[in-house]
């Protein structure tokens, strides 16, 4: 284990290195562009003097305000870097320590002010954001119905594009990205070989001593009556026939411990309903 902390320091220096060269030229850039802001007239004029207009990529603000300040801080590659492995280390924590929400929070916090920066500055566009968002979506629906495992692929595929579009460089944001999947990798098995689980990780890679069944072997179960032993919100686990099974309602909410009898079949997803003596 010692050997992949090594790699991981290793990298983070490497990481550090490229991105304190990147944010020195991302603020003595000679190809700056001076923003005037007209306030009587509420107009903006640019006075452009680089050497290359297509890379013009930095602004120097003449109202030096807070504000301004601290956005041109958090956009900087370093410290979205920074932003982002937080974001994915206390996300990894929440799910899998006891933390009351606090490290769900640090999490959320850490990721708005990632794509504040790097939107507000100009480096991201409103489709990264988008991408984003909808790939956190459909992670949300893989974990609250499990299935064929699509939408959480293509969920992690549309959030690693929003991230590594949104910053200055397709170079930085592969790097960021790298680095902070390592370290969350490292953390995550640091977790798991100090024998934490989590619920929702369980839910959606099942123990091995769990007996599923394929589609071609669902059918016989239409009708049959099971126990929930896990709360079915809507997705959870029943037992037929002293075997575990995945299933879901129809949008009901049923305890653990309570009778359900298997209604409808569609694929991999078998659908209870709660059933009465």
């Amino acid at each position: 284990m010692k050997k992949y902390f090594l790699i991981a320091i290793v990298l983070i220096f490497g990481f550090c290195c490229n991105t304190v060269s990147l944010a020195s030229d991302y603020y003595k850039s000679d190809y700056a562009v001076t923003v005037e802001k007209n306030y009587e007239k509420n107009e903006i004029n640019l006075n452009t003097t680089p050497k290359n207009v297509n890379q013009v990529k930095s602004f120097s603000i003449k109202n030096n305000n807070f504000f301004s300040n601290f956005i041109r801080n958090i956009s900087n590659p370093f410290v979205s870097g920074i932003l982002l492995i937080i974001s994915i280390v206390a996300i990894i924590i929440e799910i899998f320590l006891p933390t009351y929400g606090i490290a769900g929070i640090i999490s959320i916090i850490s990721i708005v002010l990632f794509f504040a920066g790097n939107f507000l500055y100009g480096d991201t566009d409103i489709i990264d954001l988008i991408l984003f968002i909808i790939g956190c979506i459909l992670i949300a629906i893989e974990i609250l119905v499990p299935g064929f495992g699509i939408p959480g692929i293509a969920g992690i595929i549309l959030i690693v594009l929003g991230v590594i579009l949104s910053m200055s460089n397709l170079y930085v944001g592969l790097l960021s990205i790298s680095i902070a999947s390592i370290i969350g990798f490292l953390v995550l098995i640091t977790i798991i070989r100090k024998g934490y689980k989590s619920k929702l990780f369980n839910r959606i890679v099942l123990d091995k001593e769990i007996k599923s069944y394929s589609s071609k072997d669902n059918r016989h179960l239409l009708g049959k009556k099971g126990l929930t032993i896990t709360p079915l919100r809507p997705s959870g686990t029943i037992e037929i026939d002293n075997k575990k099974i995945d299933a879901l309602t129809e949008g009901e909410f049923i305890d653990k411990g309570e009778k359900v009898e298997v209604v409808n079949i569609e694929g991999f997803k078998i659908f209870v309903r709660r059933y009465y003596d």
